[in-house]
């Protein structure tokens, strides 16, 4: 059926355990995540920005002669319709979308503002319901290869025999990497709720705490502020071999190996790991979810002072950090950025002690970070892609401190037009908290 009149229902939003609540006994993912856990309003997009995302991709297809895009994938089912419920959307290369909704049917209509909404009963029933509304299914049909696995597509394939099937996740990379107004919004306030929670990490450690009693802390303060928990890296509902794997496509040979599929859990890592001492450096890592949006930022920091030969390394860091981020800007090539940063680490003689990851170890010196942790563009060795203005990265800096840990600094930034601007908050420059004892 398609979304129209008022659907009267007793809802209980409550407080949001990762982008997962609880609807009839239904544990299923869904569009609003709390600001904070006193507001009990539901978070929902905005329908402009529904219809706005839409257009932006109905213009790739057109550009790569899709007629029509069948999204199933979590998170692009939430960005094209505003709901994460168990559905698919059908977007036309002209026309109106469709939502196919197998449940929950209530809930999708309470959160998409997409005007063509359908329960589907079987998802056989589903090529009927575009012949339908559209007269015909569309000769040249674009899936999300990149993370479907082959069992998926082949099913998908069969259901529409008679369309060529091609690879639709480009253009939905295309509209995702550029962020809006609306969605650099939130992700303004991801960074604030990561400030605080540096501010609270730097006021409650002491020295003689454990790392895992400073993260367990830190996870309770900023479930506290709104942090959702669940940490999403593009998968395709955590389970099955993406097909990009099989097809050894762009995507998944360059890109996906050297990632994890899905993060969950702590929204703050220390290193060194064990027990945290005075004058030591400490590097607290935040990954903050609010509003279905990320933030990853790392600072340094040390209870009291640090000696001179220490604090002169983390300055080089903090230094090449500043670098980095001053060679970013619209029209540079990833590989480019990459190799800029591993020279300027070269010369501040920081690769020698970095072997194993970033940019010495010739993995990625950051990625694109938005609804989930990890999106394109990956800023690595051989990937030509051009940042665009509206792109949002993370970019970090790092070295070894003896083969030990790391010391890192990491920043979210605003790709623009001739450089960029910083959405993080956290200074550069050492954190240096007070070395009061533990009580």
């Amino acid at each position: 059926m398609t979304k129209e009149g008022d659907y009267s229902f007793d809802i209980w939003y409550g407080v949001l355990d990762s982008t997962f609540c609880t609807f009839n006994n239904y544990d299923t993912p869904c569009a609003e995540m709390m600001e904070d856990n006193s507001n009990l309003n539901v978070f929902r997009v905005p329908g402009e920005e529904i219809q706005w995302r839409i257009k932006r991709v109905q213009h790739e297809m057109r550009t790569r002669n899709m007629d029509a895009l069948f999204v199933v994938q979590r998170i692009d089912v939430l960005y094209f319709s505003g709901t994460a419920q168990n559905a698919s959307v059908f977007i036309p290369a002209e026309g109106e979308p469709l939502l196919l909704v197998k449940k929950f049917l209530p809930r999708a209509l309470e959160e998409s503002p997409l005007n063509n909404i359908f329960g589907v009963q079987s998802f056989r029933d589903i090529p009927g319901i575009i012949i339908n509304h559209q007269e015909k299914l569309p000769p040249r049909l674009g899936f999300e290869w990149d993370v479907m696995p082959m069992r998926e597509f082949q099913f998908y394939k069969k259901l529409f025999a008679d369309a060529e099937c091609v690879d639709g996740s480009p253009a939905i990379h295309a509209v995702r990497s550029i962020k809006s107004k609306w969605e650099l919004a939130q992700m303004e306030i991801a960074a604030e709720k990561s400030l605080q929670l540096f501010d609270y990490i730097t006021e409650h450690m002491k020295p003689g705490d454990m790392d895992i009693e400073i993260s367990t802390r830190a996870e309770s303060f900023a479930r506290s502020i709104g942090h959702g928990a669940a940490l999403r890296i593009r998968d395709y509902q955590k389970s099955g071999f993406p097909l990009s794997l099989l097809a050894k496509s762009r995507m998944g040979t360059n890109w996906v190996h050297a990632l994890p599929s899905v993060r969950e859990g702590n929204c703050l890592d220390i290193e060194p790991k064990g027990r945290l001492n005075r004058g030591e450096p400490i590097t607290l890592e935040s990954r903050f979810f609010v509003n279905g949006y990320h933030i990853q930022e790392s600072g340094i920091s040390s209870i009291g002072p640090l000696d001179r030969s220490m604090n002169d390394l983390v300055e080089l860091v903090l230094h090449l950090q500043g670098e980095t981020l001053a060679e970013v800007k619209a029209g540079i090539p990833a590989d480019l950025l990459f190799h800029l940063a591993l020279e300027n680490a070269r010369v501040l003689g920081l690769d020698r002690n970095a072997p194993g990851r970033g940019m010495a170890g010739k993995k990625i010196l950051g990625n694109g970070i938005g609804l989930e942790l990890v999106e394109p563009p990956i800023i690595t060795e051989g990937n030509q892609q051009i940042l665009k203005q509206g792109m949002v990265l993370t970019l970090f800096s790092e070295t070894h401190v003896r083969d030990q840990y790391s010391l890192r600094s990491r920043d979210v930034v605003l790709v623009t037009e001739n450089g960029h601007r910083k959405i993080t908050r956290l200074p550069p420059k050492v954190l240096v908290m007070s070395p009061h004892e533990k009580a």
